[in-house]
């Protein structure tokens, strides 16, 4: 099927997106990268040294190489630990291999580094572990939202099967509107 406007029509579920779950995949992409990043500054400061150029660019570095992070918050994954110390291990060997290739290794304090290495997946599956009972807790803070959809056709239904399939969206779906005869809206709601 095509549209005149915008070329051939994408699937369903790629039309459709809520903005509370884009918000949590960003969050959900961005929270491991990020944990890298804080745990390298950390350990840093706990060694007695200053947050320089060479930590800031290796944060960048291993930000890039780390975003986005794929790993679900809503629910523990069956093989976190070992999901989270592969990916960890992909990381750690890639900078191991760049700082050898370019002999950048000893700008850095190996305390640091060690610290860091050991630290951040630790770190990571703590925040795993616990974030199933944390997020949604947080998320129902901001109350139930209610919705009505415009169009009970097949893209209006979609619509509301993933905002009810959604145990993190916290909305209602109150009500379909759709001024066009009941043979033209297909299957019946």
């Amino acid at each position: 099927m095509a549209n005149s406007r915008t070329g051939p029509i994408l699937a369903t579920s790629e039309l459709i997106r809520t903005g509370n779950r884009s918000l949590i995949a960003f969050a959900k992409a961005v929270t491991d990268p990020l944990v890298a990043v804080v745990c390298l500054f950390a350990a840093t400061l706990a060694w007695g040294h200053t947050v320089g150029p060479a930590e800031m660019i290796l944060a960048v570095i291993v930000f890039s190489l780390m975003y986005p992070a794929n790993t679900p918050f809503r629910y523990r994954q069956r093989g976190l630990i070992r999901h989270i110390a592969a990916s960890w291990a992909l990381v750690v060997g890639l900078l191991l291999a760049f700082g050898l290739a370019i002999d950048m290794l000893k700008v850095f304090d190996q305390n640091v580094l060690a610290t860091w290495v050991i630290g951040t997946p630790l770190i990571q599956t703590l925040g795993h572990w616990v974030s199933p009972v944390v997020v949604p807790r947080l998320l129902a803070l901001r109350g139930e939202h209610t919705a009505i959809i415009i169009g009970a056709n097949e893209l209006g239904r979609t619509l509301a099967r993933q905002i009810v399939g959604d145990p993190l969206s916290s909305t209602r779906v109150a009500a379909f509107f759709d001024d066009r005869e009941v043979a033209r809206l297909g299957e019946s709601l």
